[in-house]
């Protein structure tokens, strides 16, 4: 199936506005808008439940302390959680932060699973998608 697939790709080339290879922009574009929804949704996970107020606020900060401190920066980092009140906002990342953000996330994960009561099964899907996302992209990176 998937080597019919590239050869149905293979004969409509010379229709493609572009060769693929000229797509490797678009890549890195896709790899970070990925990226960033998979580090929201995580994040929202957490969020998830929280009670509004103090909880949510101290849920940010315990983020936001973990990123500066071993995942985005090795200590005393500066970046801040993009939220206003109890909402998180939108997160806007380069792509080599989230490319670090991807990789370190799962130490997020005692923060955010932390009150979830089926934490182990949820957890679990989420460590999936970070464990295989990165090698994902590794690969599509170098075709």
């Amino acid at each position: 199936m998937l080597r019919a697939s590239i050869n149905r790709v293979a004969t409509k080339r010379h229709n493609f506005l572009f060769d693929l290879d000229l797509a490797v922009p678009c890549i890195l574009h896709m790899e970070n808008r990925i990226s960033e929804k998979i580090v929201v949704m995580i994040l929202m996970e957490g969020l998830k439940y929280r009670q509004a107020g103090v909880d949510a606020l101290s849920y940010f900060k315990g983020v936001e302390h973990a990123l500066n401190n071993g995942i985005l920066a090795k200590e005393d980092g500066n970046w801040v959680f993009p939220s206003e009140r109890d909402e998180i906002k939108k997160i806007s990342l380069s792509n080599l932060t989230a490319r670090k953000f991807i990789l370190g996330i799962h130490k997020l994960f005692d923060i955010v699973f932390l009150l979830h009561d089926d934490g182990d099964k949820r957890k679990g899907l989420f460590q999936n998608i970070v464990d295989e996302y990165p090698m994902i992209m590794e690969k599509v990176r170098q075709k």
